[in-house]
């Protein structure tokens, strides 16, 4: 069996728009291969054109996952795969956040804004780590043969850009949610995969990211793959360079193109064939992380993205346990509304029981006075029964005279 090992060629080149404004490049790119060639890690990040440090947070990111990924290229020689890398991955980017925190030297990021693209490649595949737009795809190279041609393309797979409510805007990082837009994406065993930030993936993916652009893309293998090692990266620069390209974008530009001798031995005619390609579905507010994945064995039937709800149980509730979360979550709403409505009514009833209490008391003020009003006092000497008073006598008396008279 031949040994597969992995060339790799990279550029980043300033867009049309950053020469205009004054601003310097702020694309980045990073890869190291294993020395006995078996392992490859790449990475290419895109600094945000609003942050201050961008670019040197793009160079920063870049070269640690390189690093980190090769040590943990290192481990897979003699440790399966398993959920143990998830936890990797996730701790290196809080070992790199925490490393642009002390250039910061504050809490906040903003400053350093920066997307992620990044995979590790092995003899028997892979896995794609993507936080916020650029892109990464794969295929194997397959003859043709009708045409005696050699198809580029086949198992196309691509983890596309993944952008926020409008086109221009993605995630990076550097944010505080970062953890929802983690992907972590196996990839099967691929001849060849190219990362790009996404003034790459505009010269090499069409309009949706769902197919390659065969009239770029495929003179650009053609050349990479004819020419001598050391001419390789001046190739690429100069067809990433040219002004040619303003007419699909003026944004940064970075390609890393990583290839097998596979690809090298090739001698027919290259080609794309523009067939069925495997492109994860983006599920913007759930971090998409396959726990159970083994990166040497995908399936070979369907594109490896998680479901909707298969999140980090570090970070999120699995989907394993969300009828059960639901629950506790209603039992929990229920309780504080039982709550909330015995305090409002409590209070409601003490003032009703004030309210009453004042009025019986009133009302019963009301009544005493009227009694004493109408009560004679205890010292007036009261009208015997059956006895006149003294104006009735005055009153019989002077009757008596006028009658006599």
């Amino acid at each position: 069996t031949l040994i597969m090992t992995w060339h790799c060629v990279g550029t980043s080149v300033i867009g049309k728009s950053h020469i205009d404004s004054g601003i310097e490049c702020q694309d980045f790119h990073s890869f190291r291969i294993s020395k006995d060639q078996l392992w490859a890690a790449l990475v290419v990040c895109d600094g945000a054109g609003s942050a201050k440090r961008s670019a040197e947070s793009a160079e920063t990111v870049a070269n640690f996952f390189s690093e980190s990924l090769l040590k943990l290229a290192e481990t897979l020689n003699h440790k399966p795969p398993g959920e143990w890398i998830n936890d990797y991955v996730i701790q290196s980017v809080l070992d790199v956040r925490a490393k642009l925190r002390a250039a910061a030297q504050s809490d906040t990021l903003a400053q350093f804004h920066t997307t992620l693209v990044a995979s590790l490649i092995g003899p028997h595949g892979g896995f794609a780590i993507h936080i916020g737009d650029g892109a990464i795809f794969t295929g194997n190279i397959k003859k043709d043969k009708s045409s005696n041609k050699v198809n580029l393309d086949d198992g196309l797979f691509i983890s596309a850009p993944h952008n926020g409510e409008y086109a221009n805007e993605t995630f990076f990082i550097t944010e505080s949610a970062w953890i929802k837009n983690l992907r972590v994406t196996p990839i099967s065993k691929c001849d060849w995969l190219m990362l790009c930030s996404d003034g790459g993936a505009s010269l090499t993916l069409n309009h949706d990211c769902s197919a390659l652009r065969p009239e770029f893309f495929v003179p650009l293998v053609t050349g990479i793959k004819n020419e001598a090692e050391v001419n390789r990266e001046n190739f690429l620069y100069e067809a990433v360079a040219t002004d040619k390209t303003w007419t699909l974008t003026n944004d940064d530009k970075t390609l890393l193109f990583c290839f097998s001798d596979t690809v090298i031995s090739t001698q027919d005619e290259l080609s794309i064939n523009a067939g069925e390609v495997k492109k994860p579905a983006h599920v913007a507010s759930s971090m998409q992380i396959d726990k159970s994945a083994d990166i040497s064995e995908p399936s070979p039937h369907s594109s490896p993205i998680l479901t909707k709800n298969q999140n980090y149980k570090k970070y999120i509730k699995s989907d394993g346990r969300g009828f059960f979360t639901y629950l506790r979550y209603l039992l929990l709403l229920l309780f504080v509304c039982a709550l909330v409505a015995f305090v409002y009514f409590g209070s409601q009833l003490d003032f009703v029981k004030k309210h009453f209490s004042s009025s019986v008391e009133q009302s019963i003020d009301v009544d005493k006075s009227k009694q004493e009003e109408v009560a004679p006092p205890e010292d007036q000497e009261k009208p015997k029964p059956g006895l006149p008073s003294e104006e009735i006598k005055k009153s019989i008396q002077n009757k008596q005279k006028t009658q006599k008279i």
